[in-house]
């Protein structure tokens, strides 16, 4: 619709966008990380383009948006830092690359990332807070358990609590609801989600299996 000397758009449908901020510092000290020196911008104003990475992982935030009981920090601190990590790598001016040798944690981080993990099976510790406590920033932490374990902090959390309940279904007569709260889950529902995709069956019939 055009309204006298300005343009106004109107929508007949509801629409989304995710809006994203990386701050100059965050990127800073992830360059230095990865041994990148100058923060240029290499894209041009004023030009749109569809990036499919950016896209899948944006979509990977969304039910953290819709339903954030359903999300923990964990898996968020984990997806932002992806997406600062394909930023720097993508966009971002670099003039001079030092490639650096990419290890594991020491015993000592490994140990301390577990514990945490492990006393908060609900993913209410920020992978930030981790990270600190093993003397590495985020994304070096994060790549770093990745060497180590094999897979990433949310998804070796997501591990734990699959491996608690297997140990709750067949040990215990505890309600599925109240292993669900036992293990992290939000509710029974995401409880039976996850523990599908990681057994191939829900928890009930997981638990009727075990006792034939």
């Amino acid at each position: 619709m055009i309204c006298g000397p300005r343009s106004r758009f109107v929508f007949n449908d509801p629409f989304d966008f995710l809006y994203l901020y990386f701050p100059r510092s965050v990127l800073a000290e992830l360059a230095d990380q990865e041994g990148v020196t100058g923060l240029d911008l290499a894209v041009a104003q004023g030009k749109s383009f569809a990036d499919p990475i950016i896209a899948h992982l944006g979509a990977c935030l969304l039910p953290a948006l819709d339903d954030p009981h359903q999300a923990n920090d964990l898996f968020v601190g984990s997806v932002a830092t992806a997406l600062q990590s394909h930023f720097l790598a993508h966009y971002v001016g670099k003039p001079h690359i030092v490639q650096s040798p990419r290890s594991g944690l020491t015993e000592r981080q490994l140990r301390i990332a577990k514990q945490a993990i492990c006393a908060n099976l609900d993913g209410s510790v920020r992978l930030m807070s981790i990270a600190q406590e093993c003397g590495l920033s985020a994304s070096h932490f994060a790549r770093a358990f990745a060497i180590s374990v094999g897979t990433p902090p949310h998804q070796w959390l997501l591990d734990q609590r699959v491996d608690l309940a297997r140990q709750l279904l067949g040990e215990s007569a505890l309600p599925i609801a109240e292993i669900a709260i036992q293990c992290g889950f939000s509710d029974q529902s995401h409880f039976t989600r996850v523990f599908a995709a990681k057994t191939g069956m829900p928890p009930g019939r997981w638990r009727r299996v075990r006792k034939l």
